[in-house]
């Protein structure tokens, strides 16, 4: 995926104006040398750290002031920071150290700094701050709220305005997400639960379920897809075409409006197999049952099964960016049997989706104990227990 369809692109117009982002730059510079170096040259090193240690004081100095506190060059130097620590080979909680300082401020802040279109780039690219630890810790995001809610996507190119609203509604799921898996933790969980509560967490679920369906914005953009013959072997066997999107842009616009989508299906469907007793409430706009969810949910599987091909001619950005999609995909398989579609067994398209899994995660687990974690998340987003969820994505 190409740096300038994220924050990214934003950095070279805050080189020469800053302290903090020129020595952050630097510093993620001089850890990039190291990197190239498989991480033996031992003077490289040295001086990625020395230009980390001059970058993080100067970071220092401006959350200490309170004029510099919450611009956006202390918010870009900190975020350039998080990505020295993965290239220097950090642990992973040394980089989400970062981003929850980026979290902390852009929370203090508030109204009174409305979000440049840096802001909001960066914020389109927080899904472990808006998404990942919340669920990981079973509580709302910090973000849902209607300022947060309200922000719209930017990118150094143009949007389309269909793919944009696919990507706000996808970013607006993704934050109201954290809520609802733990409201649904409770009425699983919680034999006393009041049947208000109940019949309030049915009636958000469904009106959540009507207004984050944007079927117009998603119909265009597959309009415009093309659609190819699936070229590794191994991919063909589970879906013999694929699609192949025009930008960058579409492409994760797209897979991240069908993996939100998915995982509130996903969680419909599980309360709904779990407490067959539960009213769901009914209206023009929302009107849920088992059926209707299990075909929606085998149609979203099916979207995002077809989009790995073209996540692999990504590279490593393309899988890591799929790795929540397949587990959503995961999810979606539980407690199913038989044959997929007419096509392909349940159980072969579990163990393709594992081994896509596997390759979205690089080197960070195979085997017994990745399936095990694995299988935890996928539980935990469906409003099962915690457990290891944060395990698997390392936070």
């Amino acid at each position: 995926m190409k740096l300038r369809h994220c924050w990214f692109a934003f950095i070279p117009s805050h080189l020469g104006r800053h302290k903090a982002v020129d020595a952050a730059a630097e510093a993620l510079s001089q850890a990039h040398r190291y990197y190239r170096t498989m991480r033996f040259d031992k003077s490289a090193l040295e001086a990625a750290l020395t230009s980390y240690a001059r970058a993080v004081s100067l970071v220092q100095k401006c959350i200490e002031s309170p004029t510099e506190r919450y611009e956006d060059h202390t918010l870009l130097a900190i975020a350039i920071l998080s990505h020295y620590e993965t290239l220097i080979g950090n642990p992973r909680s040394t980089y989400l150290r970062h981003w929850s300082g980026v979290t902390a401020l852009l929370l203090a802040r508030s109204s009174s700094y409305p979000p440049s279109d840096l802001v909001r780039a960066m914020f389109y690219s927080m899904w472990d701050q808006l998404f990942r630890v919340p669920c990981a810790k079973g509580v709302a995001s910090p973000y849902d709220n209607d300022l947060f809610l309200s922000i719209e996507p930017a990118a150094i190119d143009v949007i389309p305005d269909h793919v944009a609203r696919l990507r706000r509604t996808g970013q607006q799921l993704l934050i109201r997400l954290p809520r609802l898996i733990a409201d649904a933790r409770r009425i699983l969980n919680e034999p006393e639960i009041g049947d208000g509560t109940v019949i309030a967490t049915m009636g958000t679920l469904a009106d959540t379920y009507s207004k984050s369906n944007n079927s117009a914005s998603e119909d265009k953009m597959l309009h415009d897809l093309r659609v190819a013959r699936t070229e590794r072997p191994v991919d063909r066997a589970i879906t013999p075409f694929s699609f192949v999107f025009e930008s960058s842009e579409v492409f994760s616009a797209a897979v991240f409006y069908w993996q939100t989508r998915l995982n509130l299906v996903n969680l419909c469907v599980y309360l709904m197999r779990s407490l067959p007793d539960l009213l769901w409430p009914t209206s023009d706009s929302a009107n849920l049952s088992l059926t209707g969810l299990e075909i929606e949910q085998a149609r979203l599987a099916a979207d995002i099964v077809m989009s790995i091909s073209h996540g692999r001619t990504k590279g490593d950005f393309g899988m890591v960016f799929l790795t929540q999609a397949l587990l959503a995909v995961w999810s979606a398989l539980s407690y199913k049997d038989g044959i997929w579609r007419g096509t392909v067994s349940v159980d072969r398209l579990r163990s393709w989706t594992l081994s896509c899994i596997y390759d979205s995660l690089g080197a960070q687990g195979r085997g017994k104990q990745a399936v095990r974690l694995v299988e935890a998340a996928s539980q935990a987003l469906m409003g099962g227990p915690l457990a290891d969820w944060s395990g698997l994505m390392g936070l």
